[in-house]
């Protein structure tokens, strides 16, 4: 919650329930699997304006949080992932308005393709700016 804001609203051991800006988001671990190596999917996906997509980008920099570069699947919209302490996925999407999207690196219409390594944002320590 530290990185993210909000409020945790209920947490037991295996479901956390919180709020973020109002969006209340629960997140089970009964019957879960981890996630195989090269695989997007399943994730969390967030739609954004093009100022909250860079501003997300560098609070998880200085967090030590890595995410990948901003992709493109039609040279319009603009994502990028990174991933939460458990590994899954989350995918923040801005649908238009980010000015540098034409040129951006290219994904299929489904999945990533070649155009990101979800690999790459894996981590396993990370800290709050000031803090680390």
């Amino acid at each position: 919650m530290g990185v993210l804001g909000g409020e945790i609203i209920v947490e037991e051991p295996a479901f956390i329930l919180f709020d973020i800006n109002g969006a209340h988001i629960g997140i089970g671990s009964v019957g879960a699997t981890f996630m195989e190596p090269g695989n997007e999917y399943p994730h969390i996906g967030f739609d954004c304006d093009a100022e909250t997509l860079v501003h997300t980008k560098e609070w998880l920099a200085a967090c030590g949080i890595p995410s990948t570069p901003y992709w493109t699947r039609a040279g319009v919209e603009a994502l990028m992932f990174f991933r939460d302490p458990s590994g899954n996925v989350i995918e923040l999407y801005c649908q238009e308005g980010y000015e540098d999207a034409p040129n951006l690196p290219r994904g299929p219409a489904q999945g990533h393709g070649n155009a990101i390594d979800i690999d790459a944002i894996r981590y396993d320590t990370w800290h709050l700016p000031g803090e680390g």
